[in-house]
């Protein structure tokens, strides 16, 4: 296996373990785990579009129940950023 197949399937496992039916079980301490978790769901989010506040609230409730956790973190992670007042992916 090479570490391109290594990654994939590390990636496959973490998402396995910290996802159920499309929810976010708990987001995970390690930082490379995290990243992988905060990668997939910025995937939700549409390159270019601006959210507002309520928006952006409304997508990550549907993934997990401490949606303003899981916002900080994709904000500290610079998965997104806001500008004006709306967030967007970086």
């Amino acid at each position: 296996m090479n570490d391109s197949e290594k990654e994939v399937a590390y990636r496959k496992q973490v998402l396995k373990t910290f996802f159920k039916n499309g929810m976010l079980l708990k987001l995970p301490s390690q930082n490379r785990k995290k990243d992988v978790v905060l990668q997939k769901i910025s995937t939700r989010f549409v390159q270019n579009q601006m959210y507002s506040d309520n928006e952006l609230n409304e997508i990550l409730k549907k993934l997990f129940p401490d949606f303003a956790k899981l916002k900080a973190e994709l904000i500290n992670s610079r998965f997104m950023k806001i500008t004006k007042g709306l967030y967007h992916l970086s």
